[in-house]
C-alpha cells in the first residue's frame, strides 16, 4: 500500500510536469521563438541520421545507470553491512555473502562492459560492429546463474530480517549515502530484470550483414539465459508469497511462476457481493488474498481463493465504470464475475496477462492433443519424444520394474487427477512420493486419449494382416511399419515398447510378462477409426503386440540407431557453433593485437583445448570441452576387479575420458570407442559395461535413468569406421611394444639388483659365491 502511495504522489507530479512542458512548447512555436525551435530539430535530426548511433546512445545511458545501482551496492550496502557490528544480532556474515552472492562479479562484468560500450559510442563510426562488445559472454552466463540460483535464499535473508529495527535504521543510513534512488530489494532485483535488456537491444539493433551474422549466436545464449533468469526470478518471488499466505494447502509452490500482482475489487456473482482482494497471477492459477495483521508487524495474506488460468476468460467492459473494468468467465461457471481496476492501463494490464496465461497454458495442454501438436509446443523444443512421458518412465524404471501388477492394478485417483491437471497446465511436476500405479496409469491415460492411437490408423486398418502372419514374417512386416511412421510416433513407440520389454524382464516379480502386458496395451495402441470396440474383439491383436514387445530388439534396431544417432548430430552441432563463434571472436583479438591477453579471457579458461598423453601407452589425445556430448560422475570398477571408486567422466566422440576428480586438469585414463560395445550390466545396480577390443570396463551409474542417458550417449559415439578399427590397431601395436620394452627393462634391472645383492661379501669377509 505505501508503494501505491508513493505512486499516486509521483503520478501527480508527472501530470503537474507535463503540463509545464506542454506550456513551454506553446511558447517555443512563437515566432519569437522560432529560430530556437529549428535549431532544436536539426540538432535532432542529426543525432537521428545513424539508427545505430541513437539505439547505442541509448543503450549507453541504460547501462550507466545500471551500473551507478550495481556500484550502489558494491561500494555502500554490501562493505556497511559487514562492518556495522550492531547487525550481526539479526544477521551473520554468511548471510551478508548471501545476500550479495557474486554481486561484484556481475560488478566487474558491466564496469568493464561499460568501458568498451562508452570507446564504442566514443569512436563510433558508420557500420560499426558491436559483436566484440560480448567476447566474454560465457562469464556473463555462469555468473548470472550463480547469482540466480542464489536468488531466493537473498530473498529469504531480506524478508527475515526486515522487520527488525536494527535492519531497518541499516537500510535508511545506507540508502541516504547511495547514489541510486533505489531501495535494497529493488537493487538486489535489478540483475534478474537487466538481462531481458541486453536480449531487446540485440533485436533491435540495425546491424550490418556482416555483424549480424555474428550476432545471431550471441543472441541465442543471451536469450538462454534471459528464459532462465526470468524462470529463477519468477520462481523465487512465488515462493516468497507462499511463506506469507495462509489457509492455502496445497503443497504446489515448487513448480510455481510469479507473473503479475495487484489490489482488485471483485464483484462476485449470483448476489453482486464486492470486495476488494490483493491479486496473485501465477502461470497456472489466480489467487485471491487479503492482508492481515500490521504492517512492519508480521504482516501475512489470508488465501480466500483461487481459479485455473486455463479455465479463464476474459471480455472487456468499456461502457461501464469509466472504463476500469472487465469479466472474467469460469469454465464451468454460468454467471460472470466483475474485476474492477484503479485505471485503464491496470485494466489493460491485467486482462493482457490473464490472455497470455491462459493461451500459454492451452499450448501446454499433454492430453488430448495429437502428438504432432504436443511436440510443436515450446515445452518440447530439442526432443523427439514427449517430456513428461520421459520422466514418467524413466522414474518406474528406477523405482517400479519390481512392483507386482505395474499397468494392471489401477492407481490413487487422487494422485491421477493431481498429476493430469498440473500436466495440462504446463506446471512442472515430481513423481517422488507418487503411488506407482497413478503414474503407470497416468501414461496409459496419455496413450489412450491420444486422438489418433500411436500406430496410426493406417497401421490399425492392416492389423488382422499381422495376426494371420507366421512369427518371422510378422517380425519382419512389423519392423518395415514402425520405419515408415511419422516420426514422433515412432520414436514415442520405441520409447514405450523398450520400457515393457524391460518390465517383462522382471516378470517373475512383478508378475506382467508380455502376455499380460498386451491385454492392457492393445485397446490403447489399436483402434478403429470411430469405433468403440469391445474387449473381445481385441482378442486377434494381443498377439501382435506381444510379438512387438519380445521381439523389441529385432523389430526396434534401427529406430533406436536412428534416435542415438540424431541426438549425437544435434549436440555436435552445438557444440560446433559455440567453438566457431569462439573461434571468430578469437581470430578477432588477435588481429586487435590482444591475442597474448586473450588466452587468459575467462572465456577460453572455462573452455580449454589440452592435449594430453594416454597412460595406457597411446597417442595423444585432445580434449575440448565444447566437443564433450556428456560429463558427470560414475563409479568405476578398478582394473583388479574388486575396488570401485567415483570418477569424473567427459565423453566425446570414440572417447570416454575419465578423472579422480571435476577440478583435475590431467586424466587418469581414457576408454577408446572403437570398434566398442555398451550394455547394461547385472553384476551391480544400475551398472553398465563397456566392452572394448582390448578391456572390458564396469561401471555405475546413481540410477535407471542416468544408467539409460549414459548407455545411450556412450552408444552414439562408438566408431565403427573401418579407417578408426585400423588406427585402433596399430595404436594397440605400438602400446603392446612399448609395454613389452618396458617389461624387459623392469625384468632386466629387477635381476641385475639380485645379483648386486647375492655377491655381497659374507660377514666374516669371504667371497659369496652363492
Amino acid at each position: 500500500q505505501g508503494i501505491v502511495d508513493e505512486i499516486s504522489q509521483y503520478s501527480k507530479i508527472i501530470r503537474k510536469k507535463r503540463n509545464e512542458i506542454s506550456a513551454k512548447n506553446q511558447e517555443l512555436s512563437g515566432s519569437e521563438n522560432q529560430n530556437l525551435r529549428e535549431e532544436q530539430l536539426s540538432l535532432l535530426k542529426d543525432t537521428s541520421e545513424d539508427g545505430a548511433l541513437t539505439a547505442l546512445n541509448r543503450f549507453l545511458t541504460g547501462e550507466k545507470l545500471y551500473n551507478r545501482h550495481l556500484t550502489s551496492l558494491v561500494k555502500i550496502y554490501k562493505p556497511d553491512m559487514l562492518t556495522d557490528t550492531t547487525l550481526f544480532t539479526e544477521l551473520t556474515k554468511e548471510d551478508v555473502y548471501d545476500i550479495f552472492s557474486n554481486i561484484d562479479v556481475i560488478y566487474n562484468i558491466h564496469t568493464q562492459f561499460l568501458e568498451k560500450l562508452h570507446t564504442k559510442v566514443k569512436s563510433y563510426s558508420p557500420g560499426e560492429l558491436i559483436h566484440p562488445l560480448f567476447s566474454d559472454l560465457s562469464s556473463w552466463v555462469s555468473s548470472y546463474m550463480q547469482y540466480m540460483n542464489n536468488f531466493s535464499r537473498t530473498l529469504d535473508v531480506i524478508h527475515r530480517c526486515q522487520q527488525q529495527k536494527g535492519f531497518q535504521n541499516f537500510l535508511k543510513a545506507s540508502a541516504a549515502k547511495s547514489n541510486s534512488d533505489m531501495e535494497l530489494y529493488a537493487l538486489l532485483t535489478l540483475p534478474a530484470k537487466h538481462i531481458a535488456i541486453y536480449q531487446d537491444f540485440l533485436k533491435k539493433y540495425p546491424s550490418s550483414p556482416e555483424d549480424k551474422s555474428e550476432l545471431e549466436p550471441i543472441l541465442d545464449e543471451i536469450s538462454d539465459l534471459a528464459a532462465f533468469v526470468k524462470e529463477a526470478h519468477t520462481k523465487s518471488l512465488a515462493a516468497q508469497i507462499s511463506k506469507v499466505m495462509t489457509g492455502y494447502q496445497e503443497d504446489d509452490w515448487e513448480r510455481r511462476h510469479y507473473l503479475f500482482a495487484g489490489l482488485l475489487t471483485i464483484v462476485t456473482p449470483p448476489n453482486n457481493s464486492r470486495a476488494e482482494y490483493m491479486c496473485y497471477l501465477f502461470d497456472d492459477s489466480f489467487m485471491m488474498t487479503k492482508k492481515t495483521g500490521f504492517l512492519g508487524k508480521g504482516q501475512t495474506l489470508k488465501f480466500f481463493g483461487k481459479f485455473q488460468v486455463r479455465k479463464i476468460s476474459v471480455f472487456d467492459m468499456d461502457d461501464i465504470i469509466d472504463g476500469f473494468s472487465f469479466q472474467m468467465k469460469i469454465e464451468g461457471e454460468e454467471n460472470l464475475y466483475t474485476i474492477i481496476c484503479d485505471s485503464v492501463e491496470t485494466k489493460s494490464q491485467w486482462m493482457k496477462f490473464l490472455t497470455d496465461a491462459r493461451l500459454q497454458a492451452e499450448t501446454s495442454r499433454v492430453f488430448g492433443v495429437h502428438i504432432e501438436s504436443l511436440m510443436s509446443s515450446p515445452a518440447e523444443a530439442g526432443r523427439d519424444i514427449p517430456a513428461f512421458l520421459d520422466e514418467a518412465i524413466a522414474f518406474l524404471t528406477e523405482e517400479a520394474l519390481d512392483e507386482e501388477g505395474l499397468f494392471r492394478l489401477s492407481g490413487s485417483v487422487k494422485d491421477m487427477s493431481v498429476l493430469t491437471e498440473m500436466l495440462d497446465e504446463g506446471s512442472k511436476i515430481s513423481f517422488q512420493g507418487k503411488d506407482f500405479h497413478a503414474i503407470a496409469g497416468l501414461v496409459k491415460q496419455w496413450l489412450r486419449n491420444l486422438p489418433e492411437p500411436l500406430l496410426t490408423w493406417e497401421v490399425c486398418s492392416h492389423m488382422t494382416e499381422l495376426a494371420e502372419a507366421e512369427l518371422p514374417q510378422r517380425i519382419e512386416m512389423m519392423k518395415e511399419i514402425v520405419n515408415r511412421l511419422p516420426k514422433y510416433n515412432k520414436n514415442t513407440l520405441q520409447y514405450v515398447v523398450r520400457f515393457l520389454n524391460q518390465v517383462t524382464q522382471h516378470a517373475n516379480k512383478n508378475k506382467m510378462a508380455s502376455s499380460n502386458l498386451s491385454i492392457v496395451f492393445t485397446p490403447l495402441l489399436y483402434r478403429q477409426r470411430g469405433n468403440i470396440a469391445e474387449m473381445k474383439e481385441f482378442n486377434f491383436a494381443f498377439p501382435v503386440i506381444s510379438t512387438l514387445i519380445d521381439s523389441y530388439n529385432d523389430i526396434f534396431a534401427e529406430v533406436e540407431a536412428e534416435r542415438n544417432q540424431n541426438r549425437m548430430k544435434a549436440k555436435l552441432e552445438q557444440s560446433d557453433a559455440k567453438k566457431n563463434r569462439r573461434k571468430a571472436l578469437k581470430m578477432e583479438n588477435s588481429e586487435d593485437g590482444n591475442s597474448q591477453g586473450s588466452s587468459q579471457t575467462p572465456d577460453n579458461l572455462n573452455h580449454p583445448a589440452v592435449e594430453f598423453s594416454d597412460d595406457e601407452g597411446f597417442s595423444s589425445v585432445t580434449l575440448r570441452l565444447e566437443e564433450i556430448i556428456k560429463q558427470g560422475f560414475l563409479m568405476k570398477k578398478g582394473i583388479n576387479r574388486r575396488n570401485w571408486k567415483e570418477r569424473w567422466f567427459c565423453l566425446k566422440p570414440k572417447h570416454l575420458f575419465y578423472f579422480a576428480s571435476r577440478r583435475d586438469a590431467t586424466y587418469k585414463g581414457v576408454i577408446h570407442l572403437v570398434a566398442s560395445k555398451v550394455e547394461h550390466w547385472s553384476g551391480k545396480d544400475f551398472g553398465i559395461s563397456v566392452s572394448t577390443p582390448g578391456r572390458e570396463y564396469f561401471l555405475s551409474a546413481r540410477d535407471a535413468k542416468e544408467q539409460n542417458e549414459w548407455i545411450d550417449s556412450i552408444r552414439m559415439c562408438i566408431s565403427n569406421d573401418p579407417i578408426d578399427i585400423a588406427t585402433f590397431a596399430e595404436l594397440e601395436k605400438e602400446r603392446d611394444a612399448k609395454k613389452s620394452a618396458q617389461l624387459g627393462k623392469r625384468v632386466t634391472t629387477n635381476a641385475n639388483a639380485i645379483f648386486k645383492t647375492l655377491r655381497r661379501p659374507k660377514k666374516d669377509g669371504t667371497e659369496n659365491n652363492e
